[in-house]
């Protein structure tokens, strides 16, 4: 195994295990949904960081070039599923574009998956890379070119996340500046690791290969953020289950008689007080409107008008029936 090949098993270990943990909060939450489609996610990239350690560890480029093919392939769903995750997550994509983009590109990562005619990944063009690294260590990249196929899937890509950094900036003016600046960064991560390698690959400077770090960067960003939602969610829910709690006990126990009623004014609860108040059992009560219980309408209107001008009442005393 190439030295080179080492960070990637970890990673490829690291993202499953958080796609792992995300797909059981989808199933436990089932209303958030950001989290089955980020799992959905992490388990293609968790499959490009294999791929990746296999092609650095790779023989020849014609060796290569099957794990060149399943990184491109990974990557194609885990970019489908990343922009189901945005979708979700934001609210800010168009589902037109986003099912146009899904399609197209599903079918693309089938096409480049099968394709054997030398567009995707042509046998006569090796491009082997060598890279020295500190201590005398060496790293050797085994790979073929891209064929027209790769490089018009990755332009269309490239195009597609200007999209999604623009869906971003959106939600970030307009939504929650805090989960929106999670998703920027998580998204300049991936910008800076693509430009590190298509630099490497045109031969721009000579360095390692970065993009399995920018998305483990990435995953790492998101399953922070999602985590941290999710454990507010139950915090705010603890302590509204125990604010209910309390609710409850003050309401069977009160000596005077409160009721709450919807917009319509029929009664949706009374207290147990009622009983010993007006004779009538809470049964008799709930699900009444509360009209019938006004002594004098003119009073009925009275309060009304004043719960619209205002928002609450005090000290306003009306006659019951």
């Amino acid at each position: 195994m190439s030295i080179a090949s080492i960070p990637a098993v970890f990673m490829a270990g690291a993202i499953l295990c958080i796609g792992a943990h995300n797909a059981l909060a989808s199933v436990r939450i089932r209303e958030r949904t950001e989290h089955r489609a980020f799992a959905v996610a992490c388990l293609f990239i968790a499959l490009y960081a294999a791929a990746t350690a296999g092609l650095y560890s790779a023989a020849t480029p014609l060796d290569g070039q099957f794990w060149q093919r399943l990184q491109v392939t990974s990557v194609i769903f885990a970019a489908i599923a990343f922009v189901w995750f945005v979708w979700r997550y934001t609210g800010q994509l168009s589902v037109y574009v986003r099912n146009t983009f899904s399609i197209y590109y599903a079918v693309s990562g089938v096409v480049l998956w099968f394709d054997r005619s030398g567009l995707s990944w042509p046998n006569d063009r090796p491009s082997v890379k060598l890279v020295d690294l500190p201590f005398g260590l060496q790293v050797v990249y085994q790979e073929m070119a891209p064929g027209p196929l790769v490089e018009i899937t990755s332009a269309i890509g490239m195009i597609f996340l200007a999209y999604i950094l623009y869906a971003c900036l959106r939600f970030y003016r307009t939504g929650d500046k805090v989960r929106a600046r999670v998703l920027l960064w998580a998204i300049s991560l991936f910008v800076l690791g693509v430009v590190n390698d298509m630099s490497v690959t045109v031969g721009t400077y000579k360095f390692i290969y970065l993009i399995e770090y920018s998305y483990f960067g990435m995953v790492l960003l998101i399953d922070h953020a999602l985590t941290r939602e999710m454990l507010e969610a139950a915090r705010l829910q603890q302590g509204g289950l125990a604010d209910e709690g309390r609710y409850t006990r003050m309401f069977q126990h009160v000596d005077s008689v409160y009721f709450e009623m919807n917009p319509e004014g029929r009664i949706l609860d009374v207290s147990p007080s009622v009983q010993r108040v007006t004779g009538l059992s809470p049964a008799e009560v709930i699900g009444k409107t509360a009209d019938e219980f006004y002594a004098s309408s003119e009073q009925r209107d009275a309060l009304r008008q004043r719960i619209r001008e205002t928002g609450r009442v005090a000290d306003f005393d009306v006659r019951l029936r």
